[in-house]
């Protein structure tokens, strides 16, 4: 019988190869793969820096390793890990921005996992634990050093951000100005910064922390003194923060150039100024290296994985990284279908006189924007409480009136106080709220400006809830959740939808009735109950 085989073009290439060598491509492919997502994550050069120190860090050292370690034929375990692989970059392709941190969590532990699968076998995984562990380590304090910043933000007996002003006001006057501090704001010239969380040193030394232990772990024998390694990042933070602010303070009527320190560019900067003094403190305190003194390999790794499968493998990869690079410029950046909100809903009871759009003003904004682009989330990232759409109604019944606001909320966690009270401008403050429960729902009632209020934000599982708590327990449910962890997979839902149809409905308190004011609201809730915005186009 003929027997006719089909090959790839470039399938020649790889046979001459020797199976380390195809390893190592598909390790190198893994890495780039993994560095691209990153950056249509993040779009920030410094986060992606240290991302690559990270990842080509870490993948070296399984590199090493496997020289190392005996394998056995396993073609099961072979199976799975290119398995394993394949349904990460499936899914990575269809990832939203607003749930790529969550899904970044384990996408390189996951892809590890099943390299060392591929390559080594069960018993290589067993060999290659440790640096398996060290990924999750290095994640875990990430998040740690994240909610230590985060705390220290809002802790009123200390204040960061008040703390920094003082220092930046010490700084301008060490060097000849004359500085004025009021809380976290410092005036000069004639001009004055508010400073707030983003702009301290804490983002700084969240990333600097986060260097300094993988520096200790994947390259120990640079750095013999780990406590200088662990002190660096404090002192530099610290300096180096207070200078930009004291740099921002002094060009903030310089609308150009203050863009410039208090963006991305300015920020970028002083990134990768830390990074470099940091490598080179370490470098230049390391103890000399002795060239003489070399461990060799007494017999060259070769992977027992089936020659088939592995250049297989090294060619589907190839080809997701050229599809990821061509073919797909969204793949890992796929954004929330913009939505525009009707210009007319029918309310029982109710004429419609006006309808407006009136557009959200952040009270707040960090880098690296200034204001919102409506519907542009290509930095959703760093944009949490991210508005996609936004409209008023104004209606009448006789002498009475009743305004609503929607808005559109994405990549949110549904607290309606911070909403009103941090995050946006042009808004009654609320300082005396009755949260109310009725059956599984919340809403807030408030008083402000001789006007009553009614509001709450509907998630995508029909609920309103007014704050954080409640917001986060209805979608963290769907972990648990076979089918709904299945249809996640297959791209038929957010793994965290953290989308918000913010509801506010208010009405003069010389006219308010607060049974029309509940039935209108039971209405409305009951309507976008089944027209919640889609997520996909």
């Amino acid at each position: 019988m003929l027997e006719i085989k089909i090959k790839p073009k470039g399938w020649k290439h790889l046979e001459r190869l020797d199976k380390t060598t195809i390893a190592l491509i598909i390790l190198v492919t893994l890495a780039a793969l993994q560095l691209l997502l990153y950056w249509r994550y993040v779009h920030n050069l410094s986060q992606v820096l240290i991302q690559a120190i990270f990842v080509l860090g870490l993948f070296w050292k399984i590199h090493q390793r496997q020289l190392q370690i005996n394998t056995t034929k396993n073609l099961s375990a072979n199976l799975l890990g290119i398995t394993l692989i394949l349904v990460l970059l499936f899914r990575a392709k269809y990832i939203f921005l607003v749930e790529a941190s969550t899904f970044w969590y384990f996408l390189t532990w996951f892809t590890l996992t099943g390299y060392v699968l591929l390559v080594t076998g069960f018993s290589g995984l067993k060999q290659c634990r440790r640096q398996i562990l060290l990924f999750i380590l290095i994640t875990l304090s990430s998040v740690l050093f994240a909610f230590i910043g985060s705390t220290l933000s809002e802790n009123k007996s200390f204040s960061i951000t008040i703390f920094s002003a003082k220092l930046t006001s010490f700084l301008l006057w060490y060097i000849g100005f004359d500085p004025i501090t009021q809380g976290q704001i410092v005036y000069v010239n004639g001009g004055a910064i508010d400073i707030h969380y983003p702009c301290t040193g804490i983002p700084l030394l969240i990333q600097l922390l986060n260097l300094a232990l993988l520096t200790v772990m994947v390259f120990p024998e640079l750095c013999p003194k780990r406590s200088l390694v662990f002190t660096l990042p404090f002192i530099l933070s610290l300096v180096l923060s207070i200078i930009r602010l004291a740099i921002m303070a002094l060009v903030v009527k310089d609308k150009d150039a203050f863009g410039f320190w208090h963006g991305l560019e300015g920020g970028n900067l002083f990134v990768t100024l830390a990074m470099v003094t940091f490598f080179a403190i370490i470098l230049l305190t390391a103890p000399p290296q002795n060239p003489s003194i070399v461990h060799p390999i007494s017999e060259r790794f070769q992977p027992q994985t089936p020659a088939w499968l592995l250049r297989s493998s090294c060619v589907v990869l190839l080809l997701i990284l050229f599809n990821f690079m061509v073919g797909s410029p969204v793949a890992g950046a796929n954004t929330i279908a913009s939505y525009q909100l009707p210009t007319a809903i029918n309310l029982p009871h109710w004429q419609l006189k006006n309808t407006t759009a009136q557009p959200l003003v952040p009270k707040v904004v960090g880098e690296p924007r200034a204001n919102y682009d409506q519907g542009d989330q290509t930095l959703i990232a760093g944009n949490f409480d991210f508005p996609l759409d936004w409209r008023s109604y104004l209606y009448q019944k006789g002498d009475d009136s009743l305004t609503i606001h929607l808005r559109y909320i994405i990549n949110t966690f549904g607290d309606i106080r911070r909403y009103y009270n941090q995050v946006f401008e042009n808004l009654p403050q609320i300082e005396n709220a009755t949260e109310i429960k009725a059956q599984d729902n919340y809403r807030l009632e408030f008083s402000s400006a001789d006007r009553e209020y009614v509001t709450a934000c509907l998630n995508v599982e029909g609920k309103t809830t007014v704050s954080r708590t409640q917001f986060i327990a209805y979608f963290r449910q769907n972990y648990v959740k076979p089918l709904k962890l299945l249809d996640w997979l297959l791209g038929k839902r957010l793994l965290q939808d953290r989308r918000c149809l913010w509801i506010e409905l208010s009405m003069p308190t010389s006219s308010a009735s607060s049974s029309e004011m509940l039935e209108t609201w039971q209405f409305l809730v009951d309507y976008w109950r089944s027209s919640f915005p889609a997520f996909r186009a």
